[in-house]
């Protein structure tokens, strides 16, 4: 019969120590040991001062060692300068006493940018506050042309900062600029050069330059020849000029339909037979071989200005 056992315990390794039991009989002299292995019940958390923390087996005595348990870090920012602050992360351990402290360099971020009136913008870290500046980032400008005289005119740029409100104008004097032809004339058969910029400045010159247009105007040169019509030109001051230098001098050719209607004067000129005759076909063809270079230029020629 068993009494009330004798409990100690003894140490084991880190993890586990043993749970001796010491029985003895009531009636006679037996005795009896057990000897359990049982898991340390670790109390009283402090730090060993060398990066860990020691608790004490609160039956054997063992002390262990192991890492911090560090709760969520507190953040703090510090200012260091125009280019960095420190992040301070401070931990504290869950268990015992023990602080860590860490500080960070980081980049600023700067936000909120502002022109500061001194060729430059400002902006703030928007971790530490610090305010930061650098030169403006300008955008893509605006060209716009503005009159300033006969010779020139101003080139106008429009600058807008990309991060803050900053805007820039700049006016470059320039000389204007034209085609080497007019581009119209005008009631007082004046030659007008618009500057090509479009600053809406026009020059003026006397009108020495004609510009002649072919225009057919329907008047049949001879429906027995191949011929349509004498060309003419029209220049815009509406002087005109015979153009047989460039259609030739026998004037400009029919160009007929299939219906034998002269798609040029509109008059029915009849479509190609078969001569009746030898004699009418060899008539023909001496016609034709007399009048064919220069048909041939008058019609490439005709093309060309159509």
């Amino acid at each position: 019969t068993l009494g009330e056992p004798v409990i100690s315990y003894e140490k084991k390794d880190d993890q586990e120590h043993f749970e001796n039991r010491h029985f003895k009989c009531t009636t006679c002299d037996y005795e009896k040991e057990e000897k359990t292995p049982i898991k340390h019940k670790l109390v009283n958390w402090e730090d060993n001062k060398r990066g860990k923390e020691d608790g004490e087996c609160k039956d054997c005595g063992q002390v262990v060692s192991r890492d911090h348990t560090l709760g969520e870090p507190v953040i703090s920012y510090e200012k260091k300068d125009d280019q960095e602050h420190f992040k301070n992360r401070h931990s504290k351990c869950t268990t015992c006493d023990y602080e860590k402290e860490e500080k960070i360099p980081m980049k600023h971020e700067p936000v909120n940018w502002n022109d500061n009136k001194k060729g430059g913008e400002d902006g703030k870290c928007k971790d530490c506050g610090q305010v930061v500046s650098r030169d403006h980032t300008p955008g893509e400008p605006v060209i716009s042309y503005q009159k300033k005289d006969d010779q020139e005119h101003f080139k106008n740029r429009h600058f807008k900062c990309t991060t803050c409100d900053y805007e820039k104008e700049e006016k470059i004097p320039m000389k204007h600029t034209y085609k080497d032809d007019y581009d119209s004339i005008n009631s007082d058969k004046k030659e007008l050069f618009p500057c090509q910029d479009g600053c809406g400045y026009t020059k003026l010159s006397d009108h020495v330059s004609h510009r002649y247009v072919y225009t057919h105007r329907g008047e049949p040169k001879d429906f027995n020849e191949q011929y349509c019509e004498v060309p003419y030109g029209t220049c815009e001051c509406g002087d005109e000029k015979e153009l047989t230098e460039k259609f030739g001098e026998l004037g400009v050719p029919h160009s007929v339909d299939a219906d034998g209607i002269c798609e040029e004067c509109g008059e029915y000129i009849g479509l190609p037979t078969i001569a009746s005759t030898i004699e009418q076909f060899v008539d023909l063809c001496l016609d034709y071989m007399e009048n064919c270079n220069s048909r041939i230029v008058a019609t490439k020629t005709f093309i060309k200005m159509r």
